[in-house]
């Protein structure tokens, strides 16, 4: 089940339309901002599941086709920016007790901003939570203009964890997210 939240865009990036954006460049998914909900896991496996998770774009570009969700082309994938950042990530402090807020505006304009500069629009999902507890996964995708960083559409929305192990379990959310995607 797909529920959509939040949908906000920057002064800056008002400017720019969605009308405007016709290709982009699709980076994956971001799991810098994660919070994890009801579980611990070992950062070994988180390592090798987010990277699992933004793989699948490569291997299974049917099922993980971003530009069928989003209505638009992907100009080029690339997944190397996300990958970098993920490993990144400091993976014993992504354990919390309750559901975390959402990500502001400006909290995910410093995660765009960590992009580099290109032509063009670029677009990611920024994985904000991941809940254990309810199977659901909070996760936004962001539209961005590669020049300035400004972020010119966002959107938050649940989409449902399931299967076996954690890349199918929380891979499972990104391809439910991507499949009844409204854009």
């Amino acid at each position: 089940m797909i529920l959509a939240s939040m949908l906000l865009v920057s002064a800056a990036a008002a400017q720019t339309t969605m009308k405007d954006v016709r290709s982009v460049t699709f980076y994956g998914v971001d799991f810098t901002a994660t919070k994890i909900v009801g579980v611990e896991y070992r950062a070994s496996d988180l390592i090798r599941a987010f990277g699992q998770i933004n793989q699948a774009f490569m291997n299974e570009p049917n099922k993980y086709n971003p530009a069928k969700a989003l209505k638009m082309s992907i100009e080029r994938l690339n997944l190397s920016v996300v990958r970098e950042r993920n490993l990144a990530i400091p993976y014993d402090n992504l354990a919390v007790v309750e559901s975390s807020e959402p990500l502001t505006i400006e909290q995910i304009e410093t995660i765009v901003s960590a992009y580099p500069e290109g032509t063009g629009f670029g677009a990611m999902i920024i994985a904000e939570e991941l809940n254990a507890t309810t199977s659901q996964a909070r996760l936004n995708i962001v539209i961005f203009d590669r020049a300035t960083h400004d972020v010119i559409f966002q959107r938050a929305a649940y989409a449902e964890a399931k299967g076996e192990g954690l890349r199918n379990y929380w891979g499972n959310a990104v391809y439910m997210l991507l499949k009844k995607w409204k854009f």
